[in-house]
């Protein structure tokens, strides 16, 4: 029966060929359509998920009530993490992320890279796998720098990068530095990349800006003890704000601002870190 049936839709389709195709092409494309835009959006919605504790994960924001233009930012002055570290102990680590390009030297060979200078704690936040190295350690002191598999191919070959030693110049200043880990390259769906990853005290303007708070240079990322509410940490940085940032009360207060709904002009905030949870409370 079944056999029948095949062969009357066989002679249905092969009497309108023209047609027929005209339909299987148009199917055909309709289906792959639909499943690129089933991967994309999969991959999108995907992006920073691959952390262990990715719940805990969050960005630092300041955002202001200036009736003018309200303001919502990322960029942090560098004396922010140590404070925040110091005086919230939900904070379970902290870490400074700013990139620069520069180039690197081994044996002679000059290799144009882009650094990431950070804190020891990016390697407790994010889990991007580590191929060689501890990884409680690797970024412990300020002379050592972890590089991706990739930049460890392209200088090294198939020696072993562990140990060895890199100059790298920033302004105008060469610096050696030990590589003390390997970590695997970011995959496609990460919003940081990397090279290489050096403490954040190596940047030229680190001494120059350690203790101002009105110099922004730099993204946030804080993890939190397990059973630490981001929302209650939120709003505990009221005093925080007044504290460390005086001056912007000053400013908004001068062109009329007007507080939030709860009292606030400006305050420090967290936006979760795949950063499509916004949470204002």
């Amino acid at each position: 029966m079944l056999k029948n049936y095949l062969k009357i839709a066989f002679r249905g389709l092969w009497k309108s060929k023209g047609y027929a195709a005209i339909n299987v092409l148009g199917l055909s494309a309709a289906f792959c359509t639909s499943i690129f835009l089933f991967l994309t959006a999969w991959f999108h919605l995907n992006y920073d998920s691959f952390h262990q504790d990715k719940d805990r994960i969050f960005q630092a924001y300041f955002f202001s009530n200036d009736p003018e233009n309200a303001e919502r930012k990322g960029s942090m002055p560098m004396p922010l993490t140590p404070a925040l570290k110091e005086e919230y102990p939900e904070v379970e680590a902290a870490a400074r992320v700013m990139t620069m390009g520069s180039q690197v030297e081994y044996q002679g060979k000059y290799f144009d890279k882009t650094l990431t200078m950070t804190d020891a704690d990016f390697l407790r936040i994010f889990s991007f796998p580590m191929i060689k190295g501890n990884r409680e350690t690797a970024l412990k002191d300020p002379g050592s720098i972890v590089i991706s598999s990739d930049m460890a191919a392209d200088i090294f070959g198939e020696e072993d990068p562990l140990n060895k030693q890199l100059q790298i110049g920033t302004m105008g200043e060469n610096k050696v530095y030990i590589v003390t880990g390997v970590l695997e390259n970011a995959p496609e769906n990460s919003s940081i990349r990397y090279n290489a990853l050096m403490r954040i005290e190596n940047h030229p303007a680190y001494q120059t800006d350690k203790d101002k708070w009105d110099a922004y240079s730099h993204t946030v990322f804080l993890k939190l003890a397990p059973h630490a509410n981001a929302g209650t940490l939120t709003a505990r940085l009221k005093p925080f704000t007044q504290k460390y940032f005086p001056r912007s009360f000053e400013v908004l207060e001068k062109k009329g601002a007007r507080p939030d709904k709860q009292g606030i002009f400006s305050r420090c905030g967290c936006n979760c870190f795949p950063g499509f949870i916004l949470i204002r409370k």
